[in-house]
């Protein structure tokens, strides 16, 4: 396998591993949403990227996208991979309001922030979904790549631990902070919440 194919298939499985966490965690929100999240001014990067495009030709090739709704049907997203990146930032105030602390907003932070850092800086400054020609991805900084899925596979263990309530408390700021670095006072009041239930 060469290291293209690589990319796109470990980036597919992380993708999508997110992807359904995020839904299992913010279902419970859906019955109540009166909006839409998606739009298709956002879904539209998934037709233009030549990364994301392969990704969906390869993964999700029956999906049928729609002027009006973009790639959104009744169920939801018909994509399970190929989104653009900025579609799981989208977390609303009644999400963080499920557990009002630092720690917690820090922690679905990191997690909405996850599949767009495995992709930062692919070719120089470009993200990955922003190179144009499909020739760039055969030029893509794999070993950077590699490094920042590795990244983002470490936080989501540990992000998911905590959500999960397998774990009190958030560790490893160090590992978090490579994917979402918050603002000084944030992450004060998160680490004085980590000394408090340390043992």
């Amino acid at each position: 396998m060469n290291s293209l194919s690589k990319i796109f298939d470990s980036y597919a499985a992380f993708e999508d591993e997110v992807g359904i966490y995020i839904t299992r965690i913010c279902e419970k929100h859906y019955a109540d949403c009166e909006g839409a999240c998606c739009r298709p001014d956002i879904c539209v990067e998934s037709l233009t990227s030549p990364f994301l495009r392969r990704l969906r030709q390869r993964f999700a090739s029956d999906a049928e996208y729609s002027d009006r709704r973009g790639w959104l049907v009744e169920t939801g997203c018909a994509l399970s991979v190929g989104r653009p990146p900025v579609c799981y930032q989208f977390f609303c105030d009644a999400i963080f309001d499920d557990r009002p602390s630092a720690e917690f907003r820090y922690a679905i932070m990191v997690l909405s922030k996850l599949v767009n850092h495995v992709g930062k800086k692919a070719l120089g400054r470009k993200h990955i979904v922003e190179l144009q020609e499909s020739s760039e991805l055969k030029r893509i900084n794999f070993a950077r790549f590699e490094k920042q899925l590795n990244e983002s596979a470490r936080a989501f263990k540990r992000v998911r631990a905590y959500l999960d309530g397998d774990v009190t408390k958030l560790d490893s700021l160090r590992i978090l902070k490579k994917i979402y670095s918050p603002p000084k006072a944030k992450l004060l009041a998160i680490s004085f919440a980590n000394k408090k239930s340390s043992p």
